[in-house]
């Protein structure tokens, strides 16, 4: 049984030179939870780093293999399976760091 948040998707854009995230995730109950994050870094990919680490490392989200991670460019959405790959292998490496630091 799930017991934490499940991301069920990403949303990025460039606004203002920086990226901002839209992750939209759903609680065991199936309430949505909206958040929004903002983040520098030189390029998509290490901002997609960044909020993977972030969201791994808070504890309170438990499944990323479901998402849907898309990238708005000139105003359309678009899906990024590598960006989405990045997101969930950083996640899983964190909680498989945090894990391995608990025991």
């Amino acid at each position: 049984m799930q017991s934490g948040y499940e991301i069920e998707q990403v949303f990025i854009r460039k606004r203002s030179g920086r990226y901002e995230f839209l992750i939209v995730s759903l609680a065991p109950s199936g309430a949505p939870r909206r958040e929004t994050f903002t983040y520098d870094a030189p390029n998509t990919l290490t901002a997609v780093q960044k909020a993977s680490r972030q969201l791994a490392g808070r504890g309170d989200t438990e499944q990323v293999d479901k998402l849907r991670l898309r990238v708005e460019t000139r105003g359309s959405l678009h899906d990024d399976a590598s960006l989405k790959r990045a997101f969930v292998e950083t996640f899983k490496d964190v909680r498989d760091d945090m894990d391995d630091n608990f025991l």
